[in-house]
């Protein structure tokens, strides 16, 4: 069970942790990283990802190695392993992943095309 979020709502989060459910709220700053991450939640969802992309985690992560920064805007099989590589814990997909008229269709082979042209980006079988 988790909560994802598009912004940082501290009852939100202290919510879901008196609940035993992790939040991943969405943060857009460092200073908005740090105070989720205080608040309780176990991963900060960047969003929306920064122009910059790789290089904001790397610049966030290096006084602020503890933060488990999750790309969820901007992350395509294109540059998930530069996001992993600059320290991502993780990353989030939406439409790289989950085409909308694929899901219409009931196509749901082609976004296990996608899952699988999404995990030999970053390395995995």
């Amino acid at each position: 069970q988790f909560v994802v979020s598009p912004l940082f709502a501290p009852g939100v989060v202290r919510a879901a942790t008196a609940h035993g459910v992790a939040a991943m709220p969405g943060c857009a700053t460092p200073t908005e990283m740090v105070a989720a991450s205080r608040a309780g939640a176990p991963l900060v969802k960047l969003f929306p990802a920064p122009g910059t992309g790789p290089a904001f985690v790397r610049a966030c992560l290096a006084p602020l190695p503890f933060l488990r920064v999750v790309p969820t805007n901007g992350a395509d099989a294109g540059n998930a392993a530069e996001w992993l590589a600059a320290g991502s814990f993780a990353l989030g997909f939406t439409t790289p992943l989950f085409d909308p008229a694929a899901l219409a269709a009931g196509r749901f082979a082609a976004v296990e095309g996608r899952a699988r042209q999404l995990l030999a980006a970053v390395g995995h079988p």
